[in-house]
């Protein structure tokens, strides 16, 4: 697990703009470039997994040899998302059943398709200081767009974590956030490298009618 993080993902002989039709779709992602066909097969794997065990196992992961993370909402199954395209400090991951995530390059989660309810855009639209910041979200499912909200960040703590059974020690984020015009409060946890700040492991809620999105980082991008 360790070595991944130094380990560049396969090269592939050509690129298809639409790889995964739907995501162009679901997730407006005009501009990306996909990556090579050999991604349907691997995506095929992971849409076998969404009915899997409650958590992803190592023979699992090692089976997909492009990046990926660990997705489970509130008391699901945890599922194996692949990395589509790493454009413009964007990540979009996607799996076979036609569950599309991106996140920032700070390990938000910024835009969801597929979800039931699903998080249309995020923004951070004002860092008012280290320890705060504003954001901006759209909600098109809510019919709500333009909703504002603030986060406090706590100070952090050093917690060690666990990933396909190998432990890390990481920085543990939590935000305190609140977003008045829907009447909405939570929290956002998230497990960095002390380091660098990559995010380990993640606890995000994105919609005020859905449970928290738990992420896991299981192959890092190269």
């Amino acid at each position: 697990m360790a070595n991944y993080k130094g380990t560049k993902m396969m090269s592939l002989s050509r690129r298809i703009t639409l790889a995964l039709p739907y995501i162009a779709t679901a997730m407006t992602c005009t501009s990306c470039s996909y990556m090579g066909g050999d991604l349907l097969a691997v995506s095929q794997v992971a849409k076998n997994l969404w009915n899997g065990p409650q958590a992803v196992t190592l023979e699992q992961v090692s089976a997909i040899p492009y990046a990926t993370i660990g997705v489970k909402i509130g008391n699901s199954n945890q599922v194996i998302l692949i990395l589509a395209t790493d454009t413009n400090q964007q990540r979009l991951w996607t799996s076979g059943n036609r569950i599309s995530v991106v996140t920032n390059a700070d390990g938000r989660i910024i835009r969801t398709a597929g979800l039931g309810q699903d998080l249309s855009s995020y923004v951070v639209a004002n860092n008012t200081s280290a320890q705060s910041f504003q954001w901006q979200a759209d909600f098109k499912d809510l019919g709500l767009y333009g909703v504002t909200g603030a986060c406090e960040i706590r100070p952090a703590k050093s917690e060690e974590i666990t990933l396909l059974g190998k432990p890390f020690h990481t920085l543990r984020v939590e935000e305190r956030c609140e977003s008045k015009q829907l009447h909405w409060r939570y929290e956002n946890i998230f497990w960095r490298d002390p380091g660098d700040g990559f995010v380990w492991r993640s606890r995000q809620r994105i919609h005020p009618k859905m449970s928290p999105i738990e992420t896991e980082t299981l192959r890092p991008p190269a």
